[in-house]
């Protein structure tokens, strides 16, 4: 990366060291990131469709050229899936930057952006995301070697727990047959 890209991309890492001036690069530069709390169902995507043809994708379009749209499960306090949230990656902003600057004046707090179907208003809570995954991808060979690791490490952990289980089929049997000793007694 060039030293002029360097200073027109967004740096999560320093605006979380307390750097607001990276705010501005976030608002102007390349690689910006949404962060959405909560999004309601209408906004998940419908594999039946094209990707570019997506709620979430169409919605916010409109505000950048979109590299992505990730969701990710929400959980509640007692661990159950309580909604999505979603992160929107953009290459780069279109002009003019309304979008991008609301949320970014309203940094540290997400802004507020009223959305909504025919049928329900819901207002969505946008903020500057600070921890963006990078896009990464894989070749078959890199795929394969992951999924031959993963399976290895599964069988390994299975097998752990079937001892376990045997272990403990054992035990629970050995208490049964003590217990049996000390009724008949």
């Amino acid at each position: 990366m060039t030293s002029f890209e360097q200073a027109v991309r967004f740096n999560p890492e320093s605006l979380l060291a307390g750097n607001k001036d990276e705010i501005l690069k976030w608002v102007h530069g390349e690689g910006s990131s949404i962060y959405v709390r909560w999004i309601p169902v209408e906004l998940l995507p419908d594999n039946s469709k094209p990707v570019h043809l997506h709620a979430a994708n169409i919605l916010f379009g409109r505000y950048g050229k979109i590299d992505r749209v990730e969701y990710a499960p929400k959980y509640g306090a007692n661990g159950k899936v309580s909604g999505h949230m979603m992160f929107v990656h953009y290459e780069f902003w279109w002009l003019p930057l309304e979008l991008p600057q609301k949320i970014a004046e309203s940094y540290p707090q997400s802004l507020e952006f009223a959305w909504g179907t025919l049928n329900r208003q819901y207002t969505l809570n946008l903020c500057i995301n600070k921890t963006p995954i990078k896009k990464v991808e894989y070749n078959p060979s890199q795929l394969t070697d992951m999924f031959e690791r993963l399976n290895k490490r599964v069988m390994t952990e299975l097998a752990d727990m079937r001892k376990i289980c045997d272990e403990l089929k054992t035990e629970n049997q050995n208490l049964r047959d003590e217990l049996q000793r000390a009724v008949y007694k």
